[in-house]
């Protein structure tokens, strides 16, 4: 999934060759200024008002108002004869928008009377505009003239002439110039009409007004097809102009998106056109680049187990933790595969009616597993082949069922044991989980003293994993990290949960007696890096008592999100 720069859009913009004409040229009355005639004493034709690039990648770009606009335009058409240009204020972004709509133009954003942004400049410049329609405020006026000369002044020798007004002007079909209904001498709507920066430009005004047309002689595209990207617009951006750019030339427009794996609507629609590429909009790089992960996951990503394809908050997970075959680890070792889906579901039985979101089985299945002999490599780690775990993993596939894969790596370490598990990592849904009691240090050994892991080892694995799923358009995963002291991840807040292709779980593993697991769940919890997903398990044995499903819903505060049985 290519990031391409701003500048490199408006580069491939003018460099665009192939591409496709989708309006048509100017009205006879725009012909009457070349009498110049061919064959058969016509006038010869005009070249296309619009000529649209080819979009072949997706692209995410953050800035101002005037940056999102020029990216748009810049992505979407090749050239434009006609362009709009307005401030990023409402009721003037309306008008414009309005005329976009109608007479396909691109819109950009600046002002008479101050220099036009760079990125509008360049986009002019770029898309070979020829006249500049202008909004701007006030009532009553629209007038034609050349780039730093005053409305009322068509920059003839001969002294000023009129201006006209549009205020009843209405808009042809598309394909033709507009035409006004009255002719009058009117003041400028403008304080200062002046477009700096735009030399050469042949300027429109058009005060703002809920009708307002295109003027007279303005050549007017014809009704575009839509185009084959999605734009998504931030819910921080100024993308208003962007907005109508989009709009007005078919793009399947989505605004005010927050994270569109989220909203059903904006959802729906990108699963229906997994193929198109996405234009991502938003008011810094970083949440660009943030929104496009998203959107390209929730247009392309396998579903999870329960439908979506985030982990949380649409549900919860409730899982059996163990390794298959041994009993001693966990329940998930008291009984085979079928056994086991019976029994996880059975857990998610009672756990439905005591909470809204919908409830997920799940399976923790430890996959290295601390040993008290260092083992050929010298590790303390038993790192079982994947084709151990595969005929459980792809049972619990067929079963609706979410895998969680255990690290216990002793003197090795996380990284190097997850990607021993990448092929099953790369099923959408199979997640990870680390468990730094058993990360030794050197000369430790299990049992002896607690393990603990740092916050960078965490890291590499969370940016290996996020890279893992975002190379392979796979659905966000679990990542879980075990923790019943708070020196078990040293400098805990450096974790990152930034990544949106992983949802980070704090799983309390506290045992013991109530009181001293609340305790425990107290210390865990407080100072929890913003992002982090709560988790708690129930043990069989340790625990006295054991909270029952009720219980747990109705005393572990907040609620966790991931519930494990051991």
């Amino acid at each position: 999934m290519a990031r391409v720069t701003r500048r490199a859009v408006l580069t491939a913009a003018a460099a665009a060759a192939g591409v496709l004409p989708v309006a048509a040229c100017a009205d006879e009355n725009a012909k009457s200024q070349h009498p110049e005639t061919g064959s058969g004493g016509e006038a010869p034709p005009q070249p296309p008002t619009n000529v649209v690039n080819p979009i072949e990648e997706s692209l995410s770009v953050g800035g101002a108002a005037a940056d999102l606009a020029a990216i748009v335009s810049t992505a979407l058409l090749a050239s434009a004869r006609v362009a709009v240009l307005s401030p990023d204020e409402p009721t003037q972004l309306a008008t414009a928008a309005a005329l976009a709509a109608t007479a396909h133009w691109p819109v950009l954003v600046g002002e008479p009377g101050t220099e036009l942004p760079a990125a509008t400049a360049e986009a002019l410049s770029r898309l070979g505009v020829e006249h500049l329609v202008v909004v701007v405020p006030g009532v009553g006026s629209s007038a034609a003239t050349t780039s730093g000369t005053s409305a009322t002044d068509t920059g003839d020798a001969t002294g000023p002439s009129e201006a006209t007004t549009t205020d009843t002007a209405t808009a042809t079909e598309p394909g033709a110039n507009a035409t006004a209904s009255s002719s009058d001498t009117v003041p400028s709507a403008s304080g200062d009409p002046t477009i700096i920066g735009a030399d050469g430009l042949t300027v429109h005004l058009v005060p703002a007004s809920d009708q307002a047309a295109p003027p007279e002689g303005v050549p007017v595209g014809e009704s575009a097809r839509p185009a084959p990207v999605h734009v998504l617009l931030g819910s921080e951006s100024q993308a208003g102009a962007a907005a109508a750019t989009a709009q007005a030339f078919g793009a399947a427009t989505h605004t005010d998106v927050g994270d569109p794996r989220d909203m059903p609507t904006v959802y729906a629609a990108l699963r229906e056109e997994s193929d198109r590429p996405l234009i991502v909009l938003a008011a810094d790089d970083a949440t660009a680049q943030r929104l496009l992960v998203q959107g390209t996951m929730a247009q392309r990503a396998p579903e999870l187990p329960g439908g979506g394809v985030t982990c949380f908050p649409h549900r919860r997970m409730v899982a059996l933790y163990g390794h298959p075959g041994a009993p001693v680890l966990g329940l998930l070792g008291e009984q085979g595969i079928d056994g086991s889906v019976r029994r996880v579901n059975e857990y998610v039985e009672r756990y439905s009616p005591l909470v809204e979101e919908q409830v997920t089985p799940s399976w923790e299945i430890i996959a290295s597993v601390a040993t008290g002999a260092a083992g050929d490599d010298g590790n303390y780690s038993k790192v079982w082949e994947v084709e151990k775990f595969r005929p459980w993993v792809d049972a619990a596939k067929e079963a609706g069922i979410y895998v969680v894969l255990d690290l216990q790596p002793g003197r090795s370490d996380f990284l190097t044991q997850a990607k021993q598990y990448e092929e099953l990592l790369l099923e959408p849904h199979v997640g990870l989980a680390l468990d730094p009691e058993w990360r030794l240090g050197p000369d430790e050994r299990h049992l002896v003293r607690i393990g603990h892991v740092e916050a960078s080892e965490v890291n590499a694995v969370i940016d290996w994993l996020a890279t893992l799923v975002r190379e392979n358009d796979l659905p966000q995963k679990v990542l879980t990290l075990h923790q019943f002291r708070t020196s078990m991840i040293r400098d805990r807040d450096l974790v990152r949960t930034d990544h949106p292709e992983i949802a980070v779980v704090l799983h309390a593993d506290g045992q013991g007696g109530q009181g001293d697991k609340q305790a425990t769940w107290r210390s865990l919890k407080q100072d929890l890096p913003e992002g982090m997903w709560l988790g708690w398990k129930n043990f069989y044995d340790e625990d006295s008592p054991m909270l029952t499903p009720e219980q747990t819903i109705a005393q572990v505060e907040p609620t966790p999100w991931f519930i494990s049985y051991q």
